[in-house]
Formats: C-alpha cells, sequence, structure tokens
C-alpha cells in the first residue's frame, strides 16, 4: 500500500500490471482523483482508502482501474473476453512554437491503462497498438511535425465539442475540447491539425506546466503516436487572451 496515498495493491494486481503502470495510474488519480470502478463515483486519492483493481478479458489482456477501497480490495477480476466499447479520455487542444509558425495539435490520453501481456513477460499497450494499426505513426520525437495521417478527420458538430475519427468512421473521441484562438487560427490556416496520442502524464498535467517534457519522454519510450489529421469542419470561437498561457506546449 502506498502510505501516502492509501492505495493498495495485492501481489497478484502487481504481478498483473507491473510497477511503471501503476506508478502512471498512482500520479494521474493522485493529479485529478477518480471514478470509482464500482460504484462510479467521483473521488480524490486522499479521500479514503482506494484499491487497485484489475480486469481481465481473455488471455494477457488487461486494464486496470482505482476502487474505493469499501467497494472492493485490490484483486484481478475475469471478464468477458473484450474492452470496454468506450475509452474515456483527456483532450487537450494547444500549439507548438515551430520555425515555419504554430503548430496546431490535440493531445489525447486515456484516462486508463490497457495492456496485452505474454508468457515472456513482454506487454504491449493496447491503445497505442490500435491507432497504429488504423494509420497512426510511431513517433520518434514530438519536436518535428507529424507525419500525415489519411482517413484521419478532426470534426466540431458545436463551438465546444470535438469529434475525432479513424479511418471507416471509428471514433476515438467524442466530447468537450476548448479550442484557443491561437489554435483556431493556426487549425483554419493549415486546414488540419497533429494528433499526439499515448500514456504520457497528459492528465497529471498542472495548471501552470507544459506538455512539452511529458511528450518528449513518450516519444523516447516509444509511447508515442501522432498524425496530421485533416479538419472537416471548424468553428472558429472567441476565447480570452489569459487563457491561452494553459494551451500553449513550449519545445523541451
Amino acid at each position: 500500500m502506498s502510505g501516502a496515498a492509501r492505495l493498495a495493491v495485492s501481489a497478484e494486481v502487481a504481478a498483473a500490471v507491473g510497477a511503471e503502470d501503476l506508478a502512471r495510474l498512482e500520479a494521474r488519480a493522485a493529479a485529478a482523483g477518480y471514478d470509482c470502478a464500482d460504484c462510479g463515483q467521483h473521488s480524490a486519492l486522499g479521500d479514503g482508502p482506494a484499491a487497485v483493481i484489475v480486469r481481465a478479458a481473455g488471455p494477457g489482456i488487461t486494464w486496470a482501474r482505482i476502487s474505493h477501497a469499501r467497494c472492493s480490495p485490490s484483486r484481478v477480476q475475469e471478464i468477458p473476453a473484450e474492452l470496454p466499447g468506450e475509452t474515456a479520455m483527456t483532450v487537450i487542444a494547444g500549439v507548438i512554437p515551430h520555425a515555419a509558425g504554430w503548430r496546431p495539435v490535440i493531445l489525447a490520453e486515456p484516462d486508463l491503462s490497457a495492456a496485452t501481456g505474454t508468457a515472456g513477460g513482454e506487454r504491449t499497450d493496447l491503445l497505442l497498438a490500435w491507432l497504429l494499426g488504423n494509420g497512426l505513426h510511431l513517433l520518434a520525437a514530438a519536436g518535428r511535425r507529424a507525419p500525415a495521417a489519411p482517413g484521419w478527420a478532426l470534426h466540431f458538430p458545436s463551438p465546444a465539442e470535438a469529434v475525432i475519427c479513424g479511418p471507416g468512421g471509428a471514433v476515438l473521441y467524442e466530447g468537450e475540447m476548448i479550442r484557443p484562438p491561437l489554435w483556431q487560427q493556426a487549425a483554419a490556416a493549415a486546414g488540419a491539425a497533429e494528433l499526439l496520442a499515448g500514456v504520457t502524464g497528459l492528465a497529471a498535467l498542472g495548471p501552470h506546466d507544459t506538455a512539452a517534457g511529458l511528450l518528449a519522454a513518450a516519444a523516447r519510450a516509444g509511447r508515442l503516436a501522432g498524425g496530421t489529421i485533416a479538419i472537416t469542419h471548424l468553428y472558429i470561437r472567441k476565447c480570452t487572451h489569459a487563457y491561452l498561457h494553459n494551451q500553449h506546449i513550449r519545445p523541451a
């Protein structure tokens, strides 16, 4: 159990998830809280005892969540062999300085980690595998523009909503996304934006932090997928300039 966070991790959960994934899960929950995997109530990690549970779907496929300790002990739970139909995402629109001007980017990170493991102990991030299998690219660095990703599209049904679709109309994200004016200007000029997705630690980003270091580390670790995707419809929304500070993604 983590003393400060009072987060219980059983031996079978630790073996199924691994120390790195557990650390990322705890960091996200410490920064933004968590939705109990059993009762659904949103809580802060320090509100009371909590436990990591693992849901296993078929051979080698697992994903980790946090529950109130009163709702469930730390355990591995076998469920039908399918991944969740919808994966909650943290999504932020921002800009990265570039020699040719601003790069409009969208950062996307799943709120839970799903991975598949082999008997030899190797683990594969299932979301990353899906992104790469559907035409995004494994990025070696975040400082260069992501290559084009044909078939991917970004649509804005309203000034505060976004839909990100892959080839064939598969929906990666549908929900709220605030777009600061500088992002809108750069995206409108390009008719496209860069999608950067993976487990980066984005959910734990503080209000005065920048994402450049997280993206660089994720790229070095082989956890960052990306591509330049078309914008099929763009609403222009007025925002206050003060909001831009949190949306700038400064170079590492």
